[in-house]
């Protein structure tokens, strides 16, 4: 996940290699949430809601299963991240939570 950055939430960052990015989801950045303008990248299944711009592909890069790909409007069940910034269980893991979860119960997103 990635929320509320300035800029972008994820990017190629010029990587001139093939990328894959699966279940991720962008929102509230201030750039686009998944900026992969450099050579053919993969994005399966991933989520971006209320970015300067949700998707900036370049030729070559696609996939399936994503917002974009998708369409429609999209709400999430919880967009207060406490439980993800919160404390950890005694194992270190994040407790499982319905922040940024598609409220339409669409299977794109992180999950935790």
């Amino acid at each position: 996940m990635a929320w509320d950055n300035a800029t972008g939430g994820f990017v190629d960052n010029g990587n001139p290699g093939r990328l894959v990015t699966e279940r991720s989801t962008a929102w509230r950045n201030g750039g686009t949430g998944f900026g992969f303008s450099r050579f053919q990248s993969t994005l399966n299944r991933n989520l971006a809601v209320a970015n300067g711009a949700d998707v900036s592909l370049g030729s070559g890069s696609g996939g399936s299963g994503n917002s974009w790909n998708l369409g429609g409007s999209w709400s999430f069940v919880s967009t207060g991240p406490g439980v993800i910034t919160g404390p950890r269980r005694a194992d270190g893991s994040i407790p499982s939570s319905a922040f940024l979860r598609p409220a339409n119960g669409a299977d794109a997103g992180a999950r935790f």
